[in-house]
């Protein structure tokens, strides 16, 4: 059986790029140009790199699995909905 991933499993600085990304409709156009998983997983990692992150593609993938959610997630939308966190607007 799958486990579900917790707020604690899942590493601060990938809990803390998805809020940043929950906040800027930049950075959210970036990812959702990203064509497909593959992508979009790397893409995430370059612009959490970026803006100080750390964070790797296999901590975003496992989140992904683990969440029972489609291995074809092509878009932010998608991503966003398979976080076990809130964005900061709704603490």
């Amino acid at each position: 059986m799958t486990q579900q991933v917790s707020p604690q499993t899942i590493p601060a600085d990938l809990q803390a790029f998805i809020r940043a990304v929950l906040k800027d409709p930049r950075l959210q156009d970036q990812l959702k140009a990203a064509p497909d998983q593959k992508s979009l997983v790397e893409l995430a990692v370059q612009l959490g790199r970026a803006k100080g992150y750390s964070f790797t593609s296999e901590n975003l993938e496992a989140m992904m699995v683990q969440q029972n959610r489609s291995a074809e997630c092509s878009t932010i939308d998608s991503l966003t909905e398979q976080l076990p966190i809130q964005p900061a607007s709704a603490w």
